[in-house]
């Protein structure tokens, strides 16, 4: 319930630097062969005063292909585009813009957290001693991810791969090491969660990266959402609401991500969600809707998200 003293007005801010990321992805098929295409975008504005923009990632012109060994779940798609989507605003960062909006939300991450704990609910009840063999294996291996994503380097489309190369390196780990423990039908429920489990942690270990980078850089990171339904009718054009604190991811295992949560209106028909982690304070979401006014255009629109939006969207050609 928004009260009426947690709207503001706001009044567009001064900056230097500011980074906005977006992506698309679709399963393509070709033959007997199924692939993620990964499309995200980035670029950065330097100066309100004289704006020059610098597409640093080219979307669709330059995907990330990644073939699907298995089936392509929509979880699994999702979180391998969270990925990019992450990486890319990594780069954004390392490239000092003050500030960072993310067209995505952690939400994006709820439906593989779900799916894992399920598998290892259900499992766990079957074939206790085999899901306790793969944790195992997932306990060495988790801890070679996490080492490999604080050392991650490279810039713009180079940073992505660098990810998705490590992704791919633990993976093959993994399942070298539960054929070496498993077979049969318990080393396929294996694979299904192993593969989960990989992609929940370099999620949560890439997007911690990016949260200790962004401190120690001065860098805010925001992750911005845009709502179907107009979710606050009283909300007036160049108003903000804090909406407050909200759980924004629930991993299988480990702790969840509050977030505190703001709700910006670019126009009388158009609002938008503001999200951060809760360590970053109230008064983030203000001065990030501020930043957000002074790029938004007399319809409503931020021209620079919309022009990533294009440069993402992918074309299937058939």
């Amino acid at each position: 319930m928004i009260e009426a003293r947690d709207i503001v007005g706001v009044k567009p801010a001064t900056w230097d630097a500011v980074g906005f990321v977006c992506e698309d992805h679709k399963v393509m098929k070709r033959g007997a062969s199924t692939y993620a295409v990964l499309a995200p975008s980035a670029l950065i504005l330097r100066s309100r005063k004289s704006p020059r923009s610098s597409l640093r990632i080219p979307g669709s012109r330059n995907p990330v292909i990644v073939s699907l060994g298995f089936s392509a779940e929509p979880d699994v798609v999702d979180a391998l585009a969270s990925l990019a989507l992450l990486a890319s605003a990594l780069d954004l960062v390392r490239s000092e813009a003050e500030w960072v909006f993310v067209k995505w939300s952690p939400r994006t991450l709820q439906s593989l957290s779900f799916y894992t704990a399920g598998i290892a609910e259900v499992w766990g009840r079957i074939e206790a001693g085999a899901l306790q063999r793969t944790k195992e294996v997932l306990s060495e291996v988790i801890e070679e991810l996490n080492d490999l994503v604080k050392r991650v380097s490279g810039e713009r489309s180079k940073l992505i791969m660098a990810v998705m190369g490590i992704l791919s390196e633990v993976l093959l780990s993994a399942a070298k090491r539960i054929a070496e423990r498993l077979s049969g039908q318990s080393a396929r429920m294996a694979g299904a969660y192993v593969r989960r489990r990989i992609l929940e942690e370099a999620s949560r270990s890439l997007l911690n990266l990016v949260f200790v980078e962004s401190k120690r850089r001065g860098a805010n990171v925001v992750w911005i959402t845009f709502p179907s339904e107009i979710i606050v009718t009283s909300l007036r054009e160049a108003h903000a609401a804090y909406a407050g604190e909200d759980i924004l991811w629930l991993p299988s295992q480990g702790r969840f991500l509050v977030g505190k949560v703001w709700l910006f209106a670019l126009s009388k028909k158009a609002i938008v969600r503001l999200e951060y982690p809760a360590s970053y304070g109230k008064s983030l979401g203000e001065d990030a809707a501020a930043v957000l006014a002074s790029l938004t255009d007399k319809r409503g629109e931020i021209p620079a998200l919309r022009l990533l939006e294009q440069q993402s969207r992918i074309i299937d050609e058939g």
